[in-house]
């Protein structure tokens, strides 16, 4: 999911190396989200899809991307994150 990885740019020495295609992807998802600011390969077209030649480089995580890596989110399939909803009188309609 991209938010663990999101989690764990937080903790990490930027700017950092990000080489694997699928690494790449939750980048450019969390790149669309303004979470992250980060260099990206282009992506070269091929048969199967789409074949990132190069690696990213993720330059500085944004204050919202640390926000959002500090709430606690709980993913589901499809990607939707929804935030777990925190103990209160109300029972959330969500959850």
């Amino acid at each position: 999911m991209p938010y663990e990885l999101l989690k764990r740019l937080c903790s990490a020495q930027l700017p950092g190396k990000i080489e694997d295609p699928a690494g790449i992807d939750k980048l450019q998802v969390l790149r669309t989200a303004q979470l992250i600011e980060v260099d990206m390969p282009l992506a070269q077209p091929e048969r199967e899809g789409h074949c990132h030649g190069g690696n990213a480089i993720v330059m500085q995580v944004a204050p919202e991307g640390r926000a959002a890596a500090r709430r606690s989110t709980r993913a589901l399939p499809g990607g939707v994150v929804v935030r777990v909803a925190r103990r209160s009188g109300v029972p959330s309609p969500f959850l």
